[in-house]
């Protein structure tokens, strides 16, 4: 269930995204494309702070990694 209410919210973000660059119209695929592309990114950056913390000897991530 997380699962889906993450999707859910990704859709929206990406939708209220795509309205603000003044896109009238995108079709559904295109939009859940689009939030697996974010998602992936956004996992991607918490890998990389992980790493960066634990290198540096600290078990939680900051805002400086």
């Amino acid at each position: 269930m997380a699962d889906e209410y993450s999707r859910e919210v990704m859709k929206r973000a990406v939708a209220t995204t795509c309205t603000a660059f003044e896109f009238t119209t995108s079709q559904t695929n295109t939009i859940d494309s689009l939030g697996d592309v974010v998602r992936q990114y956004i996992e991607k950056i918490g890998d990389l702070a992980r790493r960066h913390a634990e290198v540096g000897g600290r078990s939680k991530p900051g805002v400086q990694d």
